[in-house]
């Protein structure tokens, strides 16, 4: 199971990169991305690379730390399904699928993981609503 995590976390991660590349370059066509909309897509890479890192190294918060990850692809992809939020559901799946495999093998299995899936998305939305709040604000519309 170890190396089915490595793997499809390595997959994850590489695909979200390349996805990111991908729809920086063709959302920079029609709008700025800089600096609301490109610090979302960094994030999402950063934490690609961090689920990546702790199912490498196979810590002892792995399944937690992935989890929450997992809740903030599925509060970003739903929070932005309009748009590019679509493209970032299958990370959704990966990254529970990831989850998932850390605590088969750990055997640990715990509401608390799930909670962090909550958390995870619950952080992402206040994020993303306050930053919306920054941008909206009263008067700052033509």
């Amino acid at each position: 199971m170890r190396k089915a995590e490595v793997f499809l976390s390595s997959f994850a991660a590489l695909a979200c990169v390349g996805l990111t590349i991908y729809l920086w370059g063709w959302i920079s066509t029609f709008q700025p991305l800089w600096p609301f909309p490109a610090l979302y897509l960094i994030e999402l890479v950063l934490l690609a690379f961090l689920a990546w890192y702790f199912s490498f190294r196979d810590l002892p918060r792995s399944a937690m730390v992935i989890w929450g990850i997992t809740g903030v692809f599925l509060a970003f992809a739903i929070l932005a399904s309009f748009s590019i939020g679509l493209f970032y559901y299958p990370f959704v799946v990966f990254y529970a699928a990831i989850a998932l495999l850390v605590d088969l093998r750990q055997k640990r299995i715990s509401w608390t993981h799930i909670g962090m899936l909550f958390v995870g998305g619950l952080v992402q939305a206040a994020l993303i609503v306050l930053i919306l709040q920054l941008i909206l604000q009263p008067g700052s519309a033509g």
